[in-house]
């Protein structure tokens, strides 16, 4: 099992990891699963053509660049992440992962908000359609707008 960045082994479902300084140098880094174009190389974990899952992922590590900048810089950040991995157990109880697996559940949210009101293959089918690339980020913008609305109302209700 080949693994590009620590604990992330591409047979598994890969990972990334951000790393850098906030605002401008931070990086993204893939395992070379989210680069092959077959989904079934590295026990059908190759993600290279599947756009939403890289928008699920990067939802997630994106949020970890603001985290940070509040630690103060990439080593106060990475000690802290580590920190945070060695007294919660693991990667996913940390509470900087908790935090950052919220970009995830926002995407998701969102993902099924455009799958309810234009069909299950709206937001892939808008990737996927190569004479609408001109309509992408209106649309996305369109049905973002209409997302948070519907959220801002579900909030109010409670």
């Amino acid at each position: 099992m080949r693994s590009d960045i620590p604990f992330y082994a591409n047979n598994k479902g890969g990972g990334a990891i951000t790393l850098g300084s906030h605002p401008i140098g931070a990086t993204i880094t893939f395992t070379q699963n989210w680069f092959d174009d077959n989904a079934n190389h590295y026990e059908d974990h190759g993600y290279g053509l599947n756009t939403l899952d890289w928008l699920d992922q990067l939802s997630h590590e994106v949020r970890h660049m603001p985290q940070i900048g509040k630690a103060g810089g990439y080593l106060a950040y990475a000690s802290t992440a580590l920190g945070q991995y060695a007294a919660y157990g693991s990667h996913d109880k940390a509470p900087n992962e908790i935090e950052a697996d919220l970009g995830s559940k926002i995407f998701r949210d969102f993902k099924a908000f455009v799958s309810k009101n234009y069909g299950g293959n709206a937001l892939s089918g808008l990737f996927e359609a190569v004479s609408r690339h001109a309509d992408i980020r209106p649309t996305i913008d369109k049905w973002w707008s209409e997302y948070q609305e519907d959220h801002r109302k579900k909030t109010k209700n409670f």
